[in-house]
């Protein structure tokens, strides 16, 4: 392990704030450390200022790209490295040296034009949620239940491709939802539910004990009572992210997810921990990387060590320009690295420079097919 970046004797912030950051992205960077380095932060103002201030620079960089100094640096680091190369400098590495990887091998390093966050309350996209379709894992005893009381709020909230949006509900909780998302909102007096119908979303969940806040995606129930956790719906799988308290994480059959009904699986989770939920699979709780799992609300990536297919699948969700794999035998090369989501749509150029790949365009589809360099 790299030496811890705040316990070096006689450094100055900036010096600190440059191993922070080169420890921040090397490939075994530990949540523990990334703990230190936010109390390292709040430790001192002249701390978070150094820290900014490389941001900045780091930002600043990504309009130097093509320059041809930093070109010919880009390709000789190529030639010397293998095929499968990362784009992060492990925390052993020199600062001078890692810096001047991180300028010259990036991927993407400065947003670009995408689309500004919708700040529309009401939202139809081209697969909006009929009024009167209940969702897969709602009975008619539910909808029984609920039509008995009031309801104070019922709508839906959802996001285009390329898109995050903030929305504040009544409650004082706050959803945030990722690209290409739909969440449909109901609240009465007994109950605060949410069903995630596609896509991403983070939860900031007031304490209301006499009123639980309930998130149902494909058949699988969250509750919460006060507490920070995200839901994320892949096809048929279902990822829930804790940040802060306590939730409880329940699946059900398939049709018969409702409050009277008998969980077929239950689980709870405490900070820091991820559980993965696959059609009819049982839960998978891990230990999650909560910096990578939450950047998409600051609108970034981070890849850490992972293959370029899975890659490809993500930056797929954030730009209507689709990739995919023209050979199977470089899906598995392994790419580092961070991505601005609204930058996503000069992802083909940068992969073309960084790595030992040809993109081409099909003429029929339009998608951009990833081949072997020649």
């Amino acid at each position: 392990m790299a030496s811890e970046p705040a316990k070096l004797a006689g450094e100055c912030a900036e010096e600190a704030a440059a191993q922070w950051f080169a420890r921040l992205h090397a490939d075994d960077c530990r949540d523990e450390e990334v703990h230190r380095f936010m109390a390292w932060l709040e430790d001192d103002t002249e701390n978070r200022a150094a820290y900014e201030d490389l941001c900045a620079i780091w930002d600043e960089a990504g309009s130097f790209a093509d320059s041809p100094e930093i070109t010919e640096f880009r390709l000789a680091a190529l030639s010397a490295e293998p095929s499968g190369m990362r784009f992060w400098p492990s925390g052993a590495m020199a600062i001078a040296a890692s810096l001047a990887l991180v300028v010259a091998l990036a991927l993407f390093m400065m947003p670009g034009n995408g689309p500004a966050p919708s700040q529309d309350a009401e939202f139809a996209e081209a697969a909006p949620v009929a009024a009167d379709k209940a969702g897969p894992d709602v009975t008619e005893a539910d909808e029984v239940a609920e039509e008995a009381q009031p309801v104070e709020l019922a709508t839906t909230f959802g996001t285009r491709i390329g898109e995050r949006s903030t929305f504040s509900l009544p409650d004082g909780s706050t959803l945030e939802l990722n690209t290409n998302s739909l969440v449909r909102v109901t609240y009465t007096k007994g109950r605060r539910a949410l069903t995630l119908e596609r896509g991403e979303a983070f939860f900031k969940v007031a304490h209301d004990s006499d009123r639980p806040f309930v998130v149902r995606s494909s058949d699988n129930v969250v509750t919460a009572l006060g507490t920070a956790f995200s839901v994320r719906l892949d096809g048929a799988k279902v990822t829930v992210t804790l940040l802060e308290g306590k939730v409880k994480v329940e699946r059900f059959g398939a049709g018969a997810a409702s409050t009277s009904a008998t969980p077929v699986q239950v689980t709870s989770l405490v900070p820091g921990q991820q559980l993965a939920a696959s059609a009819n699979g049982r839960f998978h709780v891990s230990n999650a990387n909560v910096v990578q799992a939450a950047s998409w609300r600051e609108g970034r990536l981070i890849f850490e060590d992972q293959r370029l297919s899975d890659v490809l699948a993500e930056v797929n969700r954030y730009t209507t320009r689709k990739l995919v794999i023209g050979d199977a035998d470089i899906s598995g090369l392994r790419i580092s690295g961070t991505l601005w989501t609204d930058s996503a749509d000069t992802f083909v150029p940068s992969l073309e420079a960084a790595f030992p790949v040809v993109i081409r365009q099909d003429a029929d589809s339009g998608k951009y097919v990833v081949y072997p360099a020649p």
